[in-house]
Protein backbone atom coordinates (compact mmCIF):
# COMPACT_ATOMS: atom_id res chain seq x y z
CA UNK A 1 0.00 0.00 0.00
CA UNK A 2 1.54 3.53 -0.71
CA UNK A 3 1.54 6.19 2.08
CA UNK A 4 1.59 9.57 2.46
CA UNK A 5 3.15 11.49 5.06
CA UNK A 6 3.02 15.24 6.54
CA UNK A 7 6.93 15.07 6.09
CA UNK A 8 6.96 15.22 2.26
CA UNK A 9 10.70 14.03 3.20
CA UNK A 10 9.93 10.61 4.74
CA UNK A 11 9.84 7.59 2.71
CA UNK A 12 6.14 7.17 1.24
CA UNK A 13 6.33 3.35 1.80
CA UNK A 14 5.35 1.21 4.57
CA UNK A 15 5.51 -2.21 4.74
CA UNK A 16 2.57 -3.77 6.33
CA UNK A 17 4.28 -5.03 9.10
CA UNK A 18 5.06 -1.45 10.29
CA UNK A 19 1.63 -0.08 9.58
CA UNK A 20 0.71 -2.91 12.17
CA UNK A 21 3.12 -1.46 14.98
CA UNK A 22 2.03 1.86 14.70
CA UNK A 23 -1.30 3.21 16.52
CA UNK A 24 -4.21 3.96 14.62
CA UNK A 25 -6.05 7.34 15.33
CA UNK A 26 -8.47 8.44 12.38
CA UNK A 27 -9.61 5.97 9.90
CA UNK A 28 -12.60 5.50 7.45
CA UNK A 29 -12.56 1.52 6.55
CA UNK A 30 -11.45 1.06 3.05
CA UNK A 31 -10.00 4.29 2.50
CA UNK A 32 -7.54 6.10 4.69
CA UNK A 33 -5.81 5.78 8.08
CA UNK A 34 -4.05 8.61 10.05
CA UNK A 35 -1.36 7.47 12.41
CA UNK A 36 -0.19 8.84 15.95
CA UNK A 37 3.18 9.41 14.00
CA UNK A 38 1.68 11.85 11.36
CA UNK A 39 1.74 9.19 8.47
CA UNK A 40 -1.49 8.85 6.22
CA UNK A 41 -2.32 5.92 4.45
CA UNK A 42 -4.87 6.00 1.59
CA UNK A 43 -6.29 2.85 0.56
CA UNK A 44 -5.74 2.04 -3.55
CA UNK A 45 -9.67 1.19 -3.64
CA UNK A 46 -10.43 2.79 -7.05
CA UNK A 47 -7.62 2.58 -9.82
CA UNK A 48 -6.37 5.39 -11.24
CA UNK A 49 -6.10 5.74 -15.10
CA UNK A 50 -4.10 7.86 -17.76
CA UNK A 51 -6.22 10.23 -19.73
CA UNK A 52 -6.58 8.22 -22.62
CA UNK A 53 -10.38 7.91 -24.05
CA UNK A 54 -12.03 5.38 -26.62
CA UNK A 55 -12.08 7.37 -30.06
CA UNK A 56 -15.99 6.56 -30.43
CA UNK A 57 -16.37 9.16 -27.00
CA UNK A 58 -15.18 11.46 -29.51
CA UNK A 59 -13.69 13.47 -26.20
CA UNK A 60 -9.78 14.48 -26.50
CA UNK A 61 -7.97 14.31 -22.85
CA UNK A 62 -4.90 15.97 -21.55
CA UNK A 63 -3.36 16.37 -18.32
CA UNK A 64 -2.19 19.84 -17.17
CA UNK A 65 0.34 21.22 -14.60
CA UNK A 66 -1.07 24.00 -12.67
CA UNK A 67 1.48 24.43 -10.39
CA UNK A 68 4.42 22.31 -10.15
CA UNK A 69 5.69 23.42 -6.81
CA UNK A 70 2.41 22.09 -5.00
CA UNK A 71 1.51 19.49 -7.34
CA UNK A 72 -1.49 20.65 -8.49
CA UNK A 73 -2.81 19.48 -11.99
CA UNK A 74 -5.51 18.99 -13.78
CA UNK A 75 -7.57 16.63 -16.45
CA UNK A 76 -9.30 18.84 -19.78
CA UNK A 77 -11.84 17.22 -21.68
CA UNK A 78 -12.55 18.68 -24.87
CA UNK A 79 -15.68 16.86 -26.98
CA UNK A 80 -14.27 17.17 -30.94
CA UNK A 81 -16.09 20.48 -31.76
CA UNK A 82 -15.10 23.79 -34.21
CA UNK A 83 -16.74 26.61 -32.23
CA UNK A 84 -15.53 27.13 -28.69
CA UNK A 85 -17.35 25.79 -26.04
CA UNK A 86 -18.06 26.47 -22.05
CA UNK A 87 -15.83 25.96 -19.47
CA UNK A 88 -16.92 23.46 -16.34
CA UNK A 89 -13.97 23.51 -13.59
CA UNK A 90 -14.70 20.53 -11.67
CA UNK A 91 -13.57 19.57 -8.35
CA UNK A 92 -13.52 15.45 -7.20
CA UNK A 93 -15.12 14.45 -3.88
CA UNK A 94 -13.59 12.81 -1.03
CA UNK A 95 -14.17 14.36 1.77
CA UNK A 96 -10.86 16.59 1.16
CA UNK A 97 -8.64 13.72 2.20
CA UNK A 98 -9.38 11.25 -0.63
CA UNK A 99 -9.73 11.25 -4.47
CA UNK A 100 -8.41 12.12 -7.78
CA UNK A 101 -9.06 13.49 -11.01
CA UNK A 102 -7.73 10.57 -12.20
CA UNK A 103 -9.74 7.71 -10.27
CA UNK A 104 -11.38 5.92 -13.05
CA UNK A 105 -14.61 7.00 -12.18
CA UNK A 106 -14.20 10.16 -11.95
CA UNK A 107 -12.41 9.54 -15.43
CA UNK A 108 -15.46 7.94 -16.64
CA UNK A 109 -18.19 10.19 -15.56
CA UNK A 110 -16.93 13.65 -16.77
CA UNK A 111 -15.49 12.14 -20.09
CA UNK A 112 -19.06 11.27 -20.95
CA UNK A 113 -20.27 14.24 -19.45
CA UNK A 114 -18.44 16.52 -21.76
CA UNK A 115 -19.62 14.60 -25.02
CA UNK A 116 -23.01 14.77 -23.56
CA UNK A 117 -23.16 18.43 -22.48
CA UNK A 118 -20.86 19.38 -25.40
CA UNK A 119 -18.79 21.19 -22.71
CA UNK A 120 -14.88 21.32 -22.02
CA UNK A 121 -14.21 20.54 -18.23
CA UNK A 122 -11.42 20.97 -16.17
CA UNK A 123 -10.87 18.22 -13.56
CA UNK A 124 -8.61 19.51 -11.07
CA UNK A 125 -6.47 17.34 -8.72
CA UNK A 126 -6.20 19.51 -5.41
CA UNK A 127 -4.04 19.04 -2.34
CA UNK A 128 -5.48 16.78 0.38
CA UNK A 129 -6.47 17.10 3.99
CA UNK A 130 -4.82 16.31 6.09
CA UNK A 131 -1.78 17.16 5.01
CA UNK A 132 -3.05 19.95 3.44
CA UNK A 133 -6.25 21.02 5.93
CA UNK A 134 -8.70 23.81 4.51
CA UNK A 135 -8.59 26.45 2.87
CA UNK A 136 -5.53 24.56 0.70
CA UNK A 137 -8.33 23.10 -1.17
CA UNK A 138 -10.03 26.22 -1.77
CA UNK A 139 -6.88 28.14 -2.19
CA UNK A 140 -5.91 25.51 -5.32
CA UNK A 141 -8.82 26.31 -6.70
CA UNK A 142 -8.69 29.91 -6.87
CA UNK A 143 -5.35 29.40 -8.38
CA UNK A 144 -6.69 27.40 -10.96
CA UNK A 145 -9.06 29.92 -12.30
CA UNK A 146 -6.27 32.54 -11.63
CA UNK A 147 -3.72 29.88 -14.08
CA UNK A 148 -6.66 29.87 -16.44
CA UNK A 149 -6.50 33.68 -16.92
CA UNK A 150 -2.94 33.46 -17.23
CA UNK A 151 -3.25 30.96 -19.97
CA UNK A 152 -5.72 33.34 -21.79
CA UNK A 153 -3.44 36.28 -21.66
CA UNK A 154 -0.33 34.65 -22.73
CA UNK A 155 -1.83 32.08 -25.16
CA UNK A 156 0.94 29.36 -23.43
CA UNK A 157 -1.67 26.50 -24.22
CA UNK A 158 -3.04 27.02 -27.50
CA UNK A 159 -5.15 24.05 -27.45
CA UNK A 160 -6.98 25.48 -24.53
CA UNK A 161 -7.35 28.63 -25.50
CA UNK A 162 -8.23 27.65 -28.97
CA UNK A 163 -11.13 25.35 -27.39
CA UNK A 164 -12.76 26.65 -24.37
CA UNK A 165 -14.33 30.15 -23.90
CA UNK A 166 -13.54 31.75 -20.95
CA UNK A 167 -16.31 34.08 -20.70
CA UNK A 168 -18.36 31.68 -19.99
CA UNK A 169 -17.18 29.56 -16.96
CA UNK A 170 -18.92 27.63 -14.64
CA UNK A 171 -17.78 25.57 -11.43
CA UNK A 172 -18.49 22.18 -10.25
CA UNK A 173 -18.44 19.48 -8.40
CA UNK A 174 -19.52 16.51 -5.84
CA UNK A 175 -19.75 16.39 -2.25
CA UNK A 176 -16.66 17.58 -1.05
CA UNK A 177 -16.08 18.99 -4.46
CA UNK A 178 -19.26 21.00 -4.60
CA UNK A 179 -18.31 22.55 -0.98
CA UNK A 180 -14.87 23.72 -2.96
CA UNK A 181 -16.94 24.73 -5.55
CA UNK A 182 -18.95 27.09 -3.57
CA UNK A 183 -16.11 28.42 -1.51
CA UNK A 184 -14.36 29.45 -4.52
CA UNK A 185 -16.87 31.87 -5.86
CA UNK A 186 -16.98 33.22 -2.81
CA UNK A 187 -13.58 33.99 -2.90
CA UNK A 188 -13.72 35.16 -6.72
CA UNK A 189 -16.13 37.70 -5.68
CA UNK A 190 -13.53 39.42 -3.40
CA UNK A 191 -10.62 39.38 -6.28
CA UNK A 192 -10.54 42.63 -8.29
CA UNK A 193 -10.17 41.64 -11.96
CA UNK A 194 -10.43 38.12 -13.92
CA UNK A 195 -10.95 39.13 -16.47
CA UNK A 196 -12.05 37.71 -19.47
CA UNK A 197 -12.88 35.10 -17.28
CA UNK A 198 -17.00 35.16 -16.29
CA UNK A 199 -18.96 32.80 -14.06
CA UNK A 200 -21.69 31.86 -15.39
CA UNK A 201 -23.24 29.35 -12.90
CA UNK A 202 -22.24 26.67 -10.24
CA UNK A 203 -23.11 22.78 -10.26
CA UNK A 204 -23.56 21.39 -6.69
CA UNK A 205 -23.90 18.20 -6.60
CA UNK A 206 -24.63 16.73 -3.06
CA UNK A 207 -22.44 19.29 -0.99
CA UNK A 208 -20.86 18.07 1.50
CA UNK A 209 -21.82 20.53 4.76
CA UNK A 210 -22.20 19.53 7.91
CA UNK A 211 -22.78 20.98 11.78
CA UNK A 212 -23.16 20.25 15.33
CA UNK A 213 -26.57 20.15 15.48
CA UNK A 214 -27.81 16.44 13.82
CA UNK A 215 -30.43 17.05 11.22
CA UNK A 216 -33.56 14.22 11.12
CA UNK A 217 -31.95 12.42 7.36
CA UNK A 218 -28.18 12.56 9.54
CA UNK A 219 -29.97 10.78 12.54
CA UNK A 220 -32.65 8.47 10.89
CA UNK A 221 -31.42 8.08 7.27
CA UNK A 222 -31.65 4.02 6.05
CA UNK A 223 -28.31 4.03 3.90
CA UNK A 224 -28.14 1.53 1.24
CA UNK A 225 -25.40 -0.99 0.90
CA UNK A 226 -21.69 0.10 0.85
CA UNK A 227 -23.03 3.54 1.39
CA UNK A 228 -20.24 5.98 -0.08
CA UNK A 229 -21.12 8.88 2.81
CA UNK A 230 -22.08 7.22 6.85
CA UNK A 231 -22.70 9.65 9.47
CA UNK A 232 -19.30 8.50 11.09
CA UNK A 233 -17.30 9.28 8.02
CA UNK A 234 -18.71 12.34 7.41
CA UNK A 235 -17.35 13.54 10.65
CA UNK A 236 -13.90 12.18 10.50
CA UNK A 237 -13.50 13.66 7.21
CA UNK A 238 -14.40 17.14 9.07
CA UNK A 239 -12.09 16.60 12.12
CA UNK A 240 -8.94 15.73 9.64
CA UNK A 241 -9.97 18.92 7.01
CA UNK A 242 -10.97 21.44 9.34
CA UNK A 243 -8.01 23.62 10.93
CA UNK A 244 -7.38 23.04 14.48
CA UNK A 245 -10.10 23.65 16.97
CA UNK A 246 -12.71 24.29 15.00
CA UNK A 247 -15.85 22.50 15.28
CA UNK A 248 -18.60 21.68 12.51
CA UNK A 249 -19.97 24.57 12.85
CA UNK A 250 -17.02 26.15 11.03
CA UNK A 251 -18.47 28.72 8.10
CA UNK A 252 -16.41 25.81 5.87
CA UNK A 253 -18.78 23.30 7.46
CA UNK A 254 -21.96 24.93 8.26
CA UNK A 255 -22.02 28.29 5.78
CA UNK A 256 -26.26 28.99 7.53
CA UNK A 257 -24.77 28.13 11.34
CA UNK A 258 -26.00 30.71 13.87
CA UNK A 259 -23.61 33.93 13.83
CA UNK A 260 -22.14 32.75 10.26
CA UNK A 261 -21.42 34.99 7.45
CA UNK A 262 -24.36 36.02 5.30
CA UNK A 263 -24.24 34.08 1.95
CA UNK A 264 -21.59 35.86 0.22
CA UNK A 265 -22.12 34.36 -2.83
CA UNK A 266 -21.84 36.39 -6.21
CA UNK A 267 -25.39 36.76 -8.14
CA UNK A 268 -24.70 33.58 -10.65
CA UNK A 269 -27.12 30.66 -10.65
CA UNK A 270 -26.69 28.00 -8.71
CA UNK A 271 -27.91 24.26 -9.32
CA UNK A 272 -28.26 21.90 -6.41
CA UNK A 273 -28.61 18.23 -6.99
CA UNK A 274 -29.14 16.24 -3.93
CA UNK A 275 -30.19 12.21 -3.21
CA UNK A 276 -32.80 11.57 -1.88
CA UNK A 277 -31.16 8.90 0.36
CA UNK A 278 -28.44 10.54 1.12
CA UNK A 279 -27.62 11.77 5.10
CA UNK A 280 -26.95 15.22 3.56
CA UNK A 281 -30.44 15.65 2.25
CA UNK A 282 -31.79 18.05 4.54
CA UNK A 283 -29.22 20.01 4.67
CA UNK A 284 -28.64 20.47 1.06
CA UNK A 285 -32.47 21.54 1.55
CA UNK A 286 -31.72 23.63 4.34
CA UNK A 287 -28.60 25.48 2.40
CA UNK A 288 -30.84 25.73 -0.57
CA UNK A 289 -33.48 27.77 1.28
CA UNK A 290 -31.39 30.28 2.96
CA UNK A 291 -29.69 30.81 -0.45
CA UNK A 292 -33.22 31.36 -1.41
CA UNK A 293 -33.86 34.04 0.99
CA UNK A 294 -30.60 35.74 0.71
CA UNK A 295 -32.21 36.52 -2.50
CA UNK A 296 -29.58 34.07 -4.44
CA UNK A 297 -30.67 32.39 -7.82
CA UNK A 298 -30.48 28.49 -6.84
CA UNK A 299 -32.48 25.96 -8.21
CA UNK A 300 -32.48 22.19 -6.54
CA UNK A 301 -33.43 19.19 -7.64
CA UNK A 302 -33.82 15.60 -5.80
CA UNK A 303 -33.14 12.42 -7.21
CA UNK A 304 -35.51 9.54 -5.51
CA UNK A 305 -34.50 6.49 -4.41
CA UNK A 306 -30.51 6.65 -5.03
CA UNK A 307 -27.97 7.86 -2.40
CA UNK A 308 -24.85 9.69 -1.72
CA UNK A 309 -22.37 9.93 -4.81
CA UNK A 310 -24.97 7.64 -6.85
CA UNK A 311 -23.27 9.09 -10.17
CA UNK A 312 -20.03 7.79 -10.33
CA UNK A 313 -20.95 4.51 -8.43
CA UNK A 314 -21.57 1.73 -10.13
CA UNK A 315 -25.07 0.85 -10.73
CA UNK A 316 -25.21 -2.75 -11.64
CA UNK A 317 -23.75 -3.22 -8.43
CA UNK A 318 -25.57 -1.31 -6.36
CA UNK A 319 -28.63 -2.59 -7.85
CA UNK A 320 -27.59 -5.81 -7.62
CA UNK A 321 -26.55 -5.63 -3.73
CA UNK A 322 -30.34 -4.30 -2.79
CA UNK A 323 -31.25 -7.39 -4.60
CA UNK A 324 -29.66 -8.71 -2.32
CA UNK A 325 -31.11 -7.18 0.47
CA UNK A 326 -34.76 -7.35 -0.31
CA UNK A 327 -34.48 -11.27 -0.70
CA UNK A 328 -33.12 -11.26 2.56
CA UNK A 329 -36.55 -10.21 3.93
CA UNK A 330 -38.56 -13.23 5.38
CA UNK A 331 -41.83 -12.41 2.98
CA UNK A 332 -40.93 -15.53 0.92
CA UNK A 333 -44.11 -15.42 -1.33
CA UNK A 334 -43.87 -12.04 -2.02
CA UNK A 335 -40.18 -12.09 -2.53
CA UNK A 336 -40.87 -15.11 -5.27
CA UNK A 337 -43.67 -12.83 -6.85
CA UNK A 338 -42.24 -9.87 -6.92
CA UNK A 339 -38.47 -11.28 -8.96
CA UNK A 340 -40.64 -13.10 -11.35
CA UNK A 341 -42.85 -10.26 -12.27
CA UNK A 342 -40.18 -7.82 -12.72
CA UNK A 343 -38.08 -9.95 -15.24
CA UNK A 344 -40.80 -9.86 -18.37
CA UNK A 345 -41.21 -6.42 -17.98
CA UNK A 346 -37.04 -6.06 -18.37
CA UNK A 347 -37.81 -7.86 -21.74
CA UNK A 348 -41.49 -5.89 -23.01
CA UNK A 349 -39.86 -2.41 -22.25
CA UNK A 350 -36.79 -3.28 -24.81
CA UNK A 351 -37.51 -1.61 -28.29
CA UNK A 352 -35.60 -4.31 -30.77
CA UNK A 353 -35.30 -2.24 -34.46
CA UNK A 354 -33.58 0.53 -32.99
CA UNK A 355 -30.02 -0.01 -30.96
CA UNK A 356 -30.04 3.58 -29.90
CA UNK A 357 -33.76 3.82 -28.50
CA UNK A 358 -32.59 -0.03 -27.01
CA UNK A 359 -29.71 1.75 -24.83
CA UNK A 360 -31.50 4.59 -23.63
CA UNK A 361 -34.72 3.30 -23.10
CA UNK A 362 -32.40 0.17 -21.11
CA UNK A 363 -30.99 2.64 -19.17
CA UNK A 364 -34.08 4.66 -17.85
CA UNK A 365 -35.45 0.97 -17.14
CA UNK A 366 -32.81 0.30 -14.81
CA UNK A 367 -33.29 3.56 -12.87
CA UNK A 368 -36.66 2.64 -12.67
CA UNK A 369 -36.16 -1.03 -11.27
CA UNK A 370 -33.40 0.30 -8.69
CA UNK A 371 -35.72 2.90 -7.53
CA UNK A 372 -38.87 0.18 -7.40
CA UNK A 373 -36.60 -2.23 -5.66
CA UNK A 374 -35.90 0.55 -3.06
CA UNK A 375 -39.72 1.04 -2.37
CA UNK A 376 -40.12 -2.57 -1.49
CA UNK A 377 -37.46 -2.35 1.04
CA UNK A 378 -39.65 0.62 2.25
CA UNK A 379 -43.29 -1.00 2.19
CA UNK A 380 -41.83 -3.79 3.99
CA UNK A 381 -41.37 -0.92 6.54
CA UNK A 382 -43.64 1.71 6.52
CA UNK A 383 -46.86 -0.21 4.87
CA UNK A 384 -48.32 -0.59 1.35
CA UNK A 385 -49.68 2.60 0.58
CA UNK A 386 -46.29 4.04 0.26
CA UNK A 387 -44.91 1.19 -1.85
CA UNK A 388 -48.14 1.62 -4.35
CA UNK A 389 -47.82 5.16 -4.20
CA UNK A 390 -44.02 4.85 -4.88
CA UNK A 391 -44.67 2.35 -7.90
CA UNK A 392 -47.08 4.89 -9.63
CA UNK A 393 -44.29 7.70 -9.33
CA UNK A 394 -41.75 5.61 -10.93
CA UNK A 395 -44.37 4.82 -13.43
CA UNK A 396 -44.66 8.25 -14.21
CA UNK A 397 -41.03 9.00 -14.06
CA UNK A 398 -40.00 6.39 -17.10
CA UNK A 399 -42.68 7.93 -18.81
CA UNK A 400 -41.93 10.92 -18.26
CA UNK A 401 -38.38 10.60 -19.10
CA UNK A 402 -39.01 8.65 -22.53
CA UNK A 403 -41.36 11.39 -23.55
CA UNK A 404 -38.44 13.54 -23.27
CA UNK A 405 -36.14 11.52 -24.81
CA UNK A 406 -38.16 11.10 -28.07
CA UNK A 407 -38.95 14.84 -27.81
CA UNK A 408 -34.73 15.54 -28.11
CA UNK A 409 -33.77 12.65 -30.46
CA UNK A 410 -36.51 13.80 -32.94
CA UNK A 411 -37.64 10.35 -33.58
CA UNK A 412 -39.71 9.77 -36.52
CA UNK A 413 -43.70 9.38 -36.11
CA UNK A 414 -43.86 6.02 -36.27
CA UNK A 415 -41.60 5.35 -33.88
CA UNK A 416 -43.32 8.48 -31.37
CA UNK A 417 -46.44 5.63 -31.83
CA UNK A 418 -44.74 2.99 -30.54
CA UNK A 419 -43.24 4.44 -27.77
CA UNK A 420 -46.70 6.10 -26.69
CA UNK A 421 -47.76 2.42 -26.66
CA UNK A 422 -45.13 1.24 -24.44
CA UNK A 423 -45.53 4.21 -21.83
CA UNK A 424 -49.18 3.41 -21.55
CA UNK A 425 -48.06 0.18 -21.13
CA UNK A 426 -45.31 0.84 -18.91
CA UNK A 427 -48.28 3.01 -16.83
CA UNK A 428 -50.80 -0.22 -16.62
CA UNK A 429 -47.96 -2.37 -15.41
CA UNK A 430 -46.87 -0.85 -12.82
CA UNK A 431 -50.23 -0.03 -11.63
CA UNK A 432 -51.49 -3.94 -12.11
CA UNK A 433 -47.97 -4.98 -10.15
CA UNK A 434 -48.48 -3.11 -7.73
CA UNK A 435 -51.71 -4.29 -6.79
CA UNK A 436 -51.01 -7.85 -7.20
CA UNK A 437 -47.68 -7.43 -4.67
CA UNK A 438 -50.03 -5.88 -2.37
CA UNK A 439 -52.32 -8.53 -2.45
CA UNK A 440 -49.16 -11.37 -2.31
CA UNK A 441 -48.99 -9.48 1.06
CA UNK A 442 -51.85 -9.97 2.39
Amino acid sequence: MAAMTLDPSLSLQMTAKESQQRVVIEEIDGLIRVYKDGQVERLDIVPHVTCSLAPELRVTSSDLIIDKYTNIWARLYVPNCHEKLPLMVYFHGGGFCVGSASWSCYHEFLAKLSAKANCAILSVNYRLAPENPLPAAYEDGVKTLVWLRQQFLTCDNEFLTSKCNFSSIFLAGDSAGANIAYNVAIRLSGLANLRPLDLKGLILIQPFFGGESRTQSEKHMVQPPRSALTLAASDTYWRLSLPDRANRDHPWCNPVAKGAAKLDLPHVPTMVSISDMDILKDRNLEFCAAMASAGKKVEHVVYKGVGHAFQILNKRLTLRNRRTNVQNFPHCRFRQNFFRCLRPRIKYLTLKKSQKIKALTESIVNEVIEGVVIAVVGELVVGRRKFLKALVSYGVEVAAELCVLRQYHRWRPTRHQRIDQRLLAVLRHFLLFGIISIQLLD
